[in-house]
């Protein structure tokens, strides 16, 4: 590693050479990658709470990381960008402060002032621009003030007059009145040509943020004179989102001082001001830590900056991709500040923009997995994400717009297929319920809303990849939103089955998996399958070929319902109840239902597992419920449990067994075929209207059975 050295320094020393004592003034770039400025006043503020609270003469607030180019006397600024920044903000309200302040102090002909203020003046603009200020001496400006101190009369009165405008020229400080309603306007103005003509130290190489960071710096000024008391004025109009978050933090500086100020008279209270931020710019520490080459200090910013904070990750993740594009695209700076800029907008309005923090989660977990086809990663693993998409990038060789702009639309299919197949975060078995019913839904569609209740996110990743590599072989390419909206929206409805034949049999196969099985394992088998097989870079669409209903799983399906006891929240016994109850019985065979049972989809999504035998018996009326030994394990074993919606199994509450087909009457399931097997059972299988033990096992088996039968109509 090119290693270069770290240093604890000042302000002053950020862009000198860490090697050397000797100072050093360098321009510091903000390379295309990095996000725009974004401190909050908060975070200002709390900056300069700190150093003013701290006991130490020294403060320190941080570490940067920079590319250090002697030759060309610049310092790509690789970390500590929002840091940094605000600190040079800080060195420019100290420049607007010394402009007015040593006006006023010619004004009033406060020599013994004038000296300070001149060096400071002079130091304050060596490190805001790149040129210095034109015939600005600070030692011939006091002589020659000093000369016409010594004069008398008109002479002495021209002098100071001319000595003024000399000066405010060389500073572009109009001549107008602060209470002009021109000075605003013309103050920008001469401001504006000062910068343009001098141009600052700090640069961005996106040459919007260079525009932006100049205008925010012109729209803002101060005023002080005789009767008021210096005040930050910033001229509000037309100002973008980006140049606001600078006038705001300006003016949040300037603030943060100004409660730091004991002095009363204006004149007073400004020099108060500049020796605080002075001494706040001497005082304040950071690390830099300087490397030669920019591939070591990026290494440097991945390991600073890894920690688990959504929106930090989401631009460590982004970053890398511009990373890759500004080193390996060879085109020109402005084609790669332009694309840069559309793909800024593209990432935060279009992919990330008003987006809950779980649908951020599956959007980058779904994107990585599809670009790196790794198994290895799981939902919710940020370090991970940058760790496969770093891999990703490293095995591109070339990497120009159009690489990049595919890879931003994966990201965005991403987030098209996550709003599309409707991922929520709460009432997941509710909509899967309601999805399993729903006859206008396609198996894929059914199949996520059932891995989204089951909350088994690597198995959606794989499935989720199967359909990003048939958009990318069959629909785009390049994955055009607008294409990739219109095949989801297709594929979601049950209209075209032919057509998505084998997605939906890939769906299928999954949902079956997940269902047969007692945990995630099996359907995970098959989806890290689906997933590692269909990446961005494999060379053709992979379709499982696994037959889910075998006598293998068959064994391992009746072998856990055999097992389950109740759980409230078990979703798989739910949905495998919902298949069943779009279904009719002929001859002892299932075939899918087409009549209207009179329960309602709302209703569906509702269910409950109703115990028909009561866990809790009513003691008053104790010899009207099923007792033995082993009443536990039959009363909360599937062969007890009946779909009822939400409504009924409140009021059913625990009345016994013989009047639960009086609420599955009232439910609409009263005619069901479930019902009329369960009614018949009990028939032949109960004592004086309570059901025996041998009703449970019969009605087990008959559940375990049509269950299974069930996933055959599929």
């Amino acid at each position: 590693m090119d290693l270069k050295g770290a240093k604890i320094v000042n302000f002053y020393q950020i862009s000198g050479d860490v090697q050397s004592e000797a100072l050093a003034v360098n321009k510091v770039k903000i390379p295309h990658y990095q996000r725009p400025y974004s401190w909050d006043n908060e975070m200002v503020k709390r900056l300069i709470e700190d150093w003013h609270s701290q006991d130490e003469t020294e403060y320190f607030a941080g570490s940067v990381v920079t590319v250090a180019d002697m030759e060309r006397k610049t310092h790509d600024l690789i970390d500590g960008q929002q840091r940094f920044t605000t600190i040079f903000l800080t060195n420019y309200v100290l420049f607007l402060l010394l402009r007015v302040t040593t006006r006023q102090a010619i004004a009033q002909s406060k020599i013994l002032h004038l000296s300070k203020l001149f060096e400071q003046l002079q130091q304050s603009s060596e490190y805001l621009f790149t040129k210095k200020i034109e015939q600005f001496d600070g030692n011939a400006l006091l002589e020659e003030f000093q000369s016409i101190e010594e004069m008398d009369g008109e002479d002495k009165e021209d002098g100071r007059n001319n000595f003024s405008t000399k000066y405010r020229n060389l500073v572009y400080l109009p001549e107008l009145m602060e209470d002009s309603s021109d000075f605003q306007n013309v103050h920008r103005d001469e401001l504006t040509t000062f910068i343009t003509k001098h141009s600052m130290l700090l640069t961005y190489d996106r040459k919007s943020f260079n525009s932006q960071f100049s205008k925010a710096l012109s729209n803002v000024y101060i005023t002080l004179n005789d009767q008021n008391k210096p005040r930050l004025r910033i001229v509000e109009e037309d100002l973008t989102k980006i140049e606001k978050q600078y006038t705001n933090a300006i003016q949040q500086i300037f603030d943060s001082f100004m409660v730091l100020n004991t002095k009363d008279k204006p004149f007073e209270i400004a020099k108060s001001l500049i020796d605080k931020i002075s001494s706040f710019l001497h005082e304040i520490k950071l690390c830099v830590v300087q490397t030669g080459n920019p591939k070591d200090a990026y290494t440097l910013f991945e390991v600073l900056n890894d920690r688990s904070m959504d929106l930090a990750d989401l631009d460590l993740i982004k970053n890398q991709f511009y990373k890759k594009y500004c080193l390996k695209s060879e085109e020109c700076d402005s084609v790669i500040d332009s694309k840069i800029e559309t793909l800024e907008n593209q990432w935060g309005d279009e992919i990330y923009s008003d987006t809950a923090d779980y649908r951020k989660k599956y959007i980058t977990f779904f994107a990585t997995a599809f670009m790196s086809g790794s198994t290895s990663i799981g939902y919710n693993q940020n370090d991970k994400y940058r760790e496969e998409v770093k891999k990703y990038l490293e095995n591109q060789n070339a990497y120009k717009s159009q690489d990049i702009t595919i890879d931003f639309n994966i990201f965005q299919a991403c987030r098209i297929i996550v709003s599309t197949f409707n991922l929520k975060d709460r009432e997941r078995e509710k909509l899967a319920l309601k999805a399993e019913y729903n006859k206008d839904r396609s198996p894929a569609f059914k199949l996520i809303s059932l891995l989204c209740a089951l909350k088994y996110n690597g198995v959606m990743a794989g499935y989720f990849c199967l359909v990003l590599k048939y958009i990318q072989d069959h629909i785009c390419s390049s994955f055009s939103p607008n294409k990739v909206q219109a095949f989801l929206y297709e594929l979601i409805e049950n209209k075209n089955r032919v057509k998505f034949e084998k997605l939906n049999s890939q769906a299928i196969k999954l949902s079956h998996l997940a269902l047969l099985h007692r945990d995630y394992k099996g359907a995970r088998e098959m989806g890290n399958r689906l997933l590692s097989q269909n990446n961005k870079t494999s060379s053709n669409v992979y379709y499982s070929d696994l037959t889910p209903l075998n006598d293998e799983n068959k064994d391992l399906f009746y072998s856990w319902l055999d097992s389950w006891q109740y759980n409230s929240s078990d979703i798989k016994v739910r949905v495998l109840f919902a298949k069943l109850l779009s279904t009719s019985l002929d001859a002892d065979k299932l075939t899918v239902k087409s009549i209207n049972i009179g329960i309602s989809e709302e209703d569906v999504s509702k269910l409950h597992l109703d115990h028909m035998e009561p866990r809790s018996p009513e003691q008053s009326n104790i010899t009207a419920y099923f007792a033995d030994d082993s009443r536990d394990y039959h009363v909360n074993s599937i062969g007890n449990m009946f779909p009822l919606p939400q409504a009924q199994n409140i009021d059913k509450s625990n009345k016994p067994f013989s009047e639960s087909f009086k609420y599955l009457e009232n439910s609409g399931l009263g005619g069901h075929w479930i019902t009329q097997k369960t009614r018949k059972i009990f028939d032949e299988n109960n004592d004086c209207n309570v059901p025996k033990q041998e009703f449970f096992t019969k009605r087990k088996t008959l559940l375990k059975e049509k269950f299974y039968e069930s996933l055959k109509l599929d």
